[in-house]
């Protein structure tokens, strides 16, 4: 947890040691697909290759179905949507190797010296990055111009190129849902050995924070973490205290 604007680490454990990230990955996958300059209008096919790879998610996503890439953006960051961000991955125009390298190389072109990465989704056993990379992660996405404002929405809804199909892409991040939070934007993700992951901007207590929680055993914990962390701040920030690499 870092105070954004003074940079002080209010507390941390394990804060540099890589983990993998699960669909947190995903905000350097649409990081480098911003960069490619794929028109918002783009129409994009899911295909039956991207079913077949990631048969074991869910996804509101059709084969065959055609998609603007703009929609598909909310689809992969709000639902944290597969199929959504491999489309987008190979909208690109590059394979799946090179843009995984490709979004390795983003990362560190803005010093997270501890992120890999292996394909779009987070899927990949190589989507890895240390607690406090991770963080810095979502501080240059929710500062991207076309990446923040997607993140700081509740619920986008669209439809179909191909037929009249309305869908709702759903901020998965409860923080977001909860008017008794003053969030800024934030990123969940979940696989097996990722376990359940957060990086959110908030404020609490008058000061905005990054807050990244890796490897939480079940996803509520994530959210029970933060509550804890919020009741901590305002007991103990008005008196200067801090808590580094707490118990």
């Amino acid at each position: 947890m870092v105070d954004e604007d003074t940079g002080e680490v209010l507390t941390a454990r394990d804060a540099e040691l890589p983990r993998p990230v699960a669909s947190i990955s995903k905000l350097a996958a649409m990081l480098v697909w911003a960069d490619a300059g794929v028109p918002d209008d783009h129409v994009v096919t899911i295909t039956r290759e991207i079913k077949e790879h990631m048969q074991i998610t869910r996804s509101k996503l059709r084969v065959r179905g055609q998609y603007r890439a703009g929609d598909l953006l909310y689809s992969a960051l709000l639902s944290s949507d597969n199929r959504a961000a491999a489309g987008l991955a190979f909208a690109t125009g590059l394979p799946n190797e090179a843009f995984a390298a490709a979004m390795t190389r983003r990362a560190h072109r803005i010093g997270l010296s501890t992120a890999t990465f292996g394909d779009p989704t987070g899927l990949h056993p190589d989507n890895m990055a240390s607690p406090r990379d991770a963080a810095r992660l979502l501080a240059a996405s929710l500062d991207h111009p076309v990446l923040g404002p997607v993140l700081n929405t509740i619920e986008h809804q669209y439809s179909r190129q191909d037929r009249s199909v309305l869908i709702a892409a759903r901020n998965s991040n409860l923080l977001a849902h909860y008017d008794h939070w003053r969030t800024f934007g934030g990123k969940t993700g979940y696989t097996l050995v990722a376990g359940s992951c957060l990086v959110q901007r908030v404020e609490i207590a008058g000061r905005r924070l990054l807050v990244a929680l890796l490897g939480a055993r079940r996803p509520d914990d994530r959210y029970e973490e933060m509550v804890r962390l919020r009741n901590w701040i305002e007991e103990n920030m008005p008196g200067g205290a801090g808590l580094e690499d707490r118990d």
